[in-house]
């Protein structure tokens, strides 16, 4: 009996220590850590003038060409980065703006080559500058 009691005693003690919960579950996957960008909200404010020349600069000290922006919108979150497309005469670019302000700038043509989200260049979405 006391055999029998001591198993039980046991058994009673392995179930409490794990809870109950069979051994193969999976744990939930962590949230996602939304990062504060204080430049990608100021080209949200920017007026499409103002916001045409922003991106104007950070494409020609990319050492790229572009005389005048004619479209701009956001495009998406890439990881902490916010992906702005614009386009100048001849090239469509990607501009990755991190919250440090740092800007990225590759030419649309280019991103499936980096593994990197494609440009949409949607009528609807970009801003006409």
């Amino acid at each position: 009996m006391k055999t029998q009691s001591a198993a039980l005693a046991a058994t009673i003690l392995l179930l409490a220590a794990c809870d109950g919960a069979p051994e193969n579950t999976v744990a939930p996957a962590p949230k996602a850590i939304t990062v504060a960008n204080p430049f990608h909200d100021t080209l949200i404010k920017l007026d499409e003038l103002q916001r045409g020349a922003a991106l104007r600069r950070a494409i020609r000290e990319a050492r790229e060409t572009c005389d005048r922006v004619e479209t701009s919108a956001f495009q998406q979150d890439y990881g902490n980065l916010k992906m702005w497309v614009a386009t100048c005469q001849r090239t469509a670019y990607a501009l990755f703006v991190a919250p440090t302000g740092d800007v990225q700038v590759r030419q649309c043509a280019d991103l499936a080559s980096l593994k990197l989200p494609e440009c949409t260049l949607s009528e609807a979405a970009p801003a006409k500058l």
